[in-house]
């Protein structure tokens, strides 16, 4: 799991996920990458409202350390 954090403004060594789950990655056993889920798509609810749900995001694990690596 790779996870965007920032840290707390009050509390010293509190942390939370930037940008809900959009801050949450899962690296998966096939090296791709899963946003905002989990590698097991058994663990996902499902959402009756179509805009609730987020859309899947899923890339290889190089492309996203590509990415990171590029960003500005």
């Amino acid at each position: 799991m790779l996870l965007f954090l920032t840290n707390s403004f009050w509390r010293k060594n509190i942390y939370y996920v930037v940008g809900g789950v959009l801050g949450k990655y899962a690296i998966c056993p096939d090296d791709t990458v899963r946003v905002g889920v989990s590698c097991n798509e058994s663990d996902e609810t499902d959402v009756d409202e179509e805009e609730d749900k987020i859309p899947e995001i899923k890339q290889t694990l190089d492309e996203l350390l590509n990415e990171i690596e590029n960003a500005e």
